[in-house]
């Protein structure tokens, strides 16, 4: 299909507001990053503000090393199968993340 004709469709639009949410979500929380960080350790002293750049900084590399990883990946099996993959996996470390937060309760 052509760059004229994918424009055409419906899922081209839903594709695209997808990702700019997506994008926008990820540079928001870039923006956020270092006060929550200096908010989550509260008693670390003065050392915390260096330690949340740096925090920030490799949450920027892990965005830019995905970016390349997820496109690439994409090229190679698909697009519906990457995004296919990458819900299952944001489904599993939500999953992860609920059940070490809580571990007395069974988690589903």
């Amino acid at each position: 299909m052509s760059a004229n004709n994918a424009i055409r469709t419906p899922q081209f639009w839903l594709l695209w507001i997808v990702l700019c949410f997506n994008v926008t979500a990820g540079i928001g929380i870039l923006e956020r990053a270092s006060p929550i960080f200096q908010d989550y350790f509260p008693d670390a002293g003065t050392q915390i503000a260096a330690a949340a750049a740096g925090f920030v900084a490799i949450l920027s590399l892990a965005n830019m090393l995905g970016r390349f990883v997820w496109s690439s990946t994409s090229d190679l099996i698909g697009r519906k199968n990457i995004y296919r993959v990458y819900l299952a996996s944001v489904r599993c470390s939500t999953c992860s993340s609920r059940c070490s937060a809580t571990p007395t309760r069974r988690c589903s």
